[in-house]
This record gives C-alpha cells, structure tokens and sequence, in this order.
C-alpha cells in the first residue's frame, strides 16, 4: 500500500512504532539468533552505445559513494561482516548479476527472522506504458534505452525471500526529463521513455521500500568539497549515523527533510511503501552503538595520527567546516589537520599513544571550526547567452567582499562545474531568475526592456546578503551532536492547537524527558497562510539558556524574533510569543517554505542583541523584525558563540558542543 505523507505516517504508527512496542520488539530481536545480509547496488558509469544518440545517459558520480556510505554504516555502526554485505558497482551492475546476486547472496541464505538491507542508486526510466524500471550498466542496446530490471520485477525478488524484515533503498526516479540538471543537482531520472514493453506491476511484496522520490519528481545528486552522492542516501545514512536506537522510520524519512529541503523545498520528498507484513523499519531491529557518532577511527598510522571517516557529518559541515575541527574517541580528543572528500586526517591533542585507540572506534564531534569569511557560490545557467555570461562573471567577480558588510562571491561556474549555493539564469522574455541549488525559484528580476544583466546583478545584492547568512546558519546545526539538553516544539493556533513540529537535542549527557504531548512526525509540515505560531522551548538544563529564533519565512524575507529578556531559566520553558500576543506571530500570507532556527547558548548575545535593538528601532518587544542586514546579525551570532575568549584574527569560529545548540525548523505554507 502507498500512502501521501500525512496518511504514511499516520500508518507508521498504527504498526506498532509507538515505544512499547518497539521496545519489545527489540527484546525479541536482541534475544534470538538471526543473520544480517546486505545488497548494495550503485552505477556511475553507463556501457556505451555504439552510436550515442543526443539523449546518451551522462555518467554519474555519487551511486558508487553512496554503496560505501551503506556498506560503512552496515560494518560500523551495525555489527554486519563484511562477507554479509555483496556490492555490485558499474561494470559489475548488470541485470543478470543483480539476478543472480539475489539468488545466490540473499534468497538462498536468508531465513525467517534474518535481517536484509538492499540499496540501488543509479539511474532510472519509464515505459511509455507507464511501468518504472531501473537501469542497470547494460541498459543500452542496439541504440536504444532499454530496461535493466522493472520495479515489478525487483518486487518479485524481495517476495522470493523468507524473512519479512526487508528495506530496499531506492536512490533514483522515473520521470523522464530532457533536462539532466535541476539547478546544480544532476538528475537521476533518464532523459527519454524507455524503449521496452511494460510488465505488469506487483503489488508490494515484504518489507520496506524507500523512494528517493516521488513518482513525478526527480532524485538528485549533490556535489561537496570532494565527494558526490544521492542527497537522499547522505540524509538517510547520516541520520542513522548520528542517531540514538532505537530508529523510528518516522523520524528517519521526517529528518531527511533538513538536507532536502533547504536545496529543493517541497520539489523532493521520499517515499514509503510498506506491506501489512512489514512490522518495523528493518534498520531498527539492528543492534548498535547506544551514542550516536560522526563517524569512526579508519586507520591509526603512527604514534600521533589517525584517519577518520566523517560518514555522519551534514554535506554542508564535510565541505566547509572539518579542518582544526575536534572529535572524541573515548576521551582522547582528536583534531583534523587535512581533509579528502569523507575521510580526514587528525592528530592527537595531548601526548596520549594511539595505542588508546581502535580501527573502528567511533568518533563524536567536539569542536566546531566555522569558517570567518564564507564565500558564495553561483552556477550560471544555460539559458544565458555567451554575452551574458561574461558580463555577468564580471559583475559579480566585482561586488563587495565578505569582509566589509555583504556576501562575496567565489569562482562563477558553469552549471555542474562545481558546488553552487544558487543559480542564475534565464526565463523566456529574457527575464533573469535566481534559482536555489536544485532549480526551485528564489527570485525572478522584473526587468525592463534590454536592461544589462549587469544591471540586474547589482539589485541582487541584499539576496545574496541572505543567501550567505542562511548558509551560515546552517553551519550551525547540531541538534544531534550538542551537549546541551533542549526540546523545540512548534504548535500552530487555529481552531484548536495542533502540534506541528517536536525535536529535541540527542547527545546531552542529561536525561531529556519523555514529551507527554502525541506527536506524527511529518516529513515537511504544512499549515494554511496566516496561521498563528507558537514555539515552546525547553531547558532542562541546571543553568539558563539564552535564545535566538531566525531565519526565512515563507515569502523569503530574513526575519527574527525581538524580545527581552530572551532567557529560558534552569529547568523550566519559554512559549515564543506568550499564548496572550500570538498574533505577531504568524505563517505569512504567501505560499513557501520557511526556515527557522533556534539558537541557544549558555552565554547572553552580547553582539547580537544590540543590533535586534537598533533593527528594531522605536518597536517594542515581543514582535518579529524584517532584518535589514541579516549578514551582520549572523556573524555577531558567531562571535557570541565561539569560544571564549575570542580570537578575531583567527580564520574561523570556534564553537564548543558543549556551548550551545541550533535547531532547524521546516514548514511549508500552502
């Protein structure tokens, strides 16, 4: 059965995920013997037709990372042998193998009971009938784009198999598109219908299908500082990285959402499929590690180096954030002094012999090194004309730089060059747009008759301002690798309070309370416009907290919340605003996606709250400011955070785990 979010989650629930059941689930598990297996599947590069027609299937770049970001996760944080766990990777991909590997590697060993993980990324196509396939190395022939395996066909082989507890992990789609990009994201969906004749399609057969996305939308890969892989298999495997088990599915797929959407807003969301034979999400019934990490100990080399790979950091923190940055294995405190895609080479901090140290010990984040003068990337896209483009290079290579008050602006690229923040190009009518990183509009320029783009770029200015604040702010995140032991709940106030949004951080050494509130984790929660919002924060922490809330509404204005004091006392909540004023607070009246965040620090915003207060003006608190300049706020957040005392020659903000904690909060207004 398939459901639309709401009603899959909903669905979730009622199949036992509630916490008795799941506790005793694990029990059971625990307490019997059975056998973990794993098929990993990834495909970059194509078998090349004789003769390529125009619609030839680039290659792709991040299937075969994201088999190793699997096979990682399965040895690591799982327990799984590596004899357990089959990988099949360009070449290797055929449907006959794939076939065969079912046969041999999984149908043929797995009993009632056992544990199977089946991962694919790579491309995929439709009929024109309509029926999904997947497209295995092999999948041109006699000039054609024909099928390697169909979804039906795929579904028969997991039915083949005896145990019930099943995922199969698909990091692909469907729908044809002749455009190979979204925004700076490469698609992973082929460019034409699929030359075959359709089979039927089955129904679900056991355990559980996870969908990069939904049949009309388009899977994507990301491109960091080093490494490519599927955005939705980098979001899924960091969130089991860094979590603590047991692992709901709900709050798996709902988590997803904090990479996905800030690239793609409401353009990607997984899927589900599940059978009434499905009880649990199969990761769940996995025995782990009870802390979560961000990664583990890869070699020890000498007496004072290691390698360490960071499989659970963010896309965002791996491309801009891991050198100088610490981690713990154990108590010994590690920092990063060179960084290769996923992998990082790190020194010991004291005169402790890596003798304390283990090949596949975990490794904690501890400090967080920010960068001072963050850059913004931005693709030119293929709509512009040659012209354009030069000028356009030229006119941004001449805006001011991050250190005065705006955003700079690093190497312009061509779409797919390299990673890109945002996107410029251009409409029909010669209409110049921004475009977030995966294609979703940012802002579309009304421009007049033959205006310069050069012209145009320098009204962009304040957007970029924006841009680079709100990445900024995503550096911060660290809902699962902060100390500090906070819940962030969201609760909209139309005819009765409906509870929209629960987190809470996930390494405190403080026991956080069970919530007595029902909560149905949604992937992206949606609520009508100008609907009355209230966050609840609390501390249950033995010092006071202070706060921050900021961000992007819906309509894609920087804003933050003005009050005073802004302090959550020791052991007790602050409602923002107080249930008596939740007027000021509302959704917006335009459709969108917003995104918010809660900051918190054991220290008062020294920088940070003067310039609320100059932002602010004549305005009293306990209201929402539209910022002016939502960089400078930002960077006096940073200096707040750091450690103390500051150092402002330095290249980056030092952020201790121990010091603070940001939240984001994602919801849509439709």
């Amino acid at each position: 059965m398939t459901f639309d979010r709401r009603t899959f989650f909903q669905g979730c629930l009622s199949l036992g995920l509630g916490s008795l059941a799941w506790g005793r689930y694990q029990q059971a598990i625990a307490a019997s013997s059975f056998r973990k297996l794993a098929l990993l599947v990834g495909i970059n590069k194509y078998k090349l037709p004789a003769a390529p027609p125009a619609s030839f299937l680039g290659p792709l770049l991040g299937c075969v990372t994201d088999v190793e970001l699997q096979r990682d996760l399965l040895i690591q944080r799982y327990g799984f042998h590596a004899s357990d766990i089959l990988s099949l990777t360009n070449a290797q991909a055929t449907a006959i193998a794939i076939e065969s590997a079912f046969s041999d590697h999984l149908a043929n060993q797995a009993k009632p009971g056992d544990v199977v993980i089946i991962h694919f990324s790579g491309y995929g196509g439709r009929s024109a009938e309509g029926a999904d396939y997947l497209l295995t190395h092999e999948a041109w022939a006699e000039g054609a784009l024909t099928c390697g395996l169909t979804l039906a066909r795929l579904q028969e082989l997991v039915q083949s198999l005896a145990t019930d507890q099943v995922t199969l992990i698909l990091d692909t789609s469907y729908a044809s598109t002749p455009q190979p990009w979204q925004g700076n994201l490469r698609g992973r969906s082929a460019p034409e219908t699929v030359a075959v004749i359709a089979t039927p399609t089955a129904s679900p057969g056991r355990g559980t299908l996870l969908r990069a996305a939904h049949a009309e939308q388009i899977a994507v890969e990301i491109q960091g500082n080093g490494f490519h892989s599927g955005l939705f298999t980098h979001a899924l495997t960091q969130y089991l990285w860094q979590s603590t088990p047991p692992h709901r599915l709900v709050m798996a797929m709902a988590h997803t959402a904090d990479i996905i959407v800030p690239r793609l807003g409401d353009r990607l969301s997984p899927q589900a499929t599940y059978s009434q034979k499905a009880t649990l999400f199969a990761y769940a019934s996995l025995s782990t590690n009870a802390q979560g990490a961000e990664g583990y100990i890869k070699t020890v080399q000498d007496a004072q180096i290691v390698t360490l790979s960071l499989r659970g950091l963010s896309p965002e923190l791996l491309s801009y954030t891991v050198l100088n940055s610490q981690f713990q294995a154990g108590d010994v405190v590690l920092s990063v002094t060179e960084k290769t895609g996923l992998d990082a080479k790190a020194t010991l901090q004291s005169k402790t012999e890596t003798s304390a140290l283990r090949e596949g010990q975990a490794v904690q984040e501890w400090v967080r090194e920010i960068p001072r003068h963050p850059e913004l990337t931005i693709a030119l896209g293929s709509q512009l004309e040659r012209i354009e483009r030069v000028d356009a290079t030229s006119a941004l290579a001449a805006l001011p730089g991050s250190r005065s008050a705006h955003a700079s602006i690093t190497t312009v690229s061509a779409v797919g060059e390299q990673r890109a923040d945002c996107v410029l190009d251009k409409l029909e009518g010669n209409q110049y747009v921004l475009l977030t990183e995966g294609g979703q509009s940012l802002l579309q320029l009304q421009t007049q008759d033959a205006e310069a783009i050069k012209s145009a770029i320098g009204r962009l200015v304040p957007t970029f301002d924006q841009l680079l604040a709100l990445k900024w702010l995503r550096l911060t995140v660290n809902d699962f690798s902060s100390r500090l032991a906070l819940r962030v709940s969201l609760s909209s106030h139309e005819s009765t309070p409906r509870l929209l949004i629960q987190t809470e951080t996930r390494r405190s050494p403080l026991a956080i309370p069970k919530s007595g509130q029902n909560f149905e984790p949604t992937f992206l929660p949606t609520i009508a416009p100008g609907t009355a919002l209230q966050f609840r924060l609390e501390n249950f922490n033995p010092l006071p907290l202070y706060y921050q809330i900021l961000g992007i509404n819906s309509q894609g204005t920087a804003i933050a919340w003005y009050t005073d004091p802004t302090t959550i006392p020791p052991q007790q909540e602050q409602a923002v605003p107080p249930i008596e004023s939740l007027r000021p607070w509302d959704s917006g009246q335009n459709a969108g996606v917003a995104q918010l965040f809660i900051v918190v620090s054991c220290r008062p915003f020294s920088q940070a709250n003067p310039l609320l207060v100059q932002e602010a003006g004549s305005s009293s608190p306990g209201r929402i400011l539209e910022l002016k300049q939502p960089l400078t706020l930002v960077r006096a957040l940073l200096e707040d955070l750091q450690i103390q005392p500051s150092s402002t020659e330095g290249d980056s903000y030092s952020l201790h785990l121990q010091d603070w904690a940001t939240i984001p909060i994602l919801y849509q207004v439709r």
